[in-house]
């Protein structure tokens, strides 16, 4: 339960109470998309375009409007978006090496010449 400054507890199997101290209690409980607030701003019509009297030049769905996760999930979708924004398509770039992928091998390092 929730109380003004503290959360009542109790454990699932034992029964055992217990209380939390809390200030500030956030519920992450939907894991739907978000998409509120792009539907409010498209247009009716079909099409990818907003309407002419649109400030909006371009509108897109990134982060929890395309599918609710982590943190840096959306952080990392926010970069992207920032990076990709209006920018000419390229080939698509690898952030980190796949995991396991045969590394490049190094020179071997020469030992110094000995004087005689």
């Amino acid at each position: 339960a929730i109380a003004e400054d503290r959360l009542l507890l109790r454990h699932v199997e034992s029964g055992e109470a217990g209380e939390m101290a809390c200030g500030t209690l956030v519920l992450a409980t939907s894991r739907a998309p978000e998409d509120g607030l792009l539907r409010a701003l498209s247009p009716p019509q079909d099409g990818d375009a907003p309407p002419p009297d649109s400030p909006f030049s371009t509108l897109a769905a990134i982060g929890d409007c395309l599918a609710p996760g982590l943190v840096a999930d959306a952080v990392y979708g926010g970069h992207r978006f920032a990076r990709e924004f209006q920018a000419a398509a390229g080939p698509l770039r690898r952030e980190r090496p796949p995991p396991f992928a045969p590394r490049p091998k190094r020179p071997a390092a020469r030992s110094p010449a000995r004087k005689a």
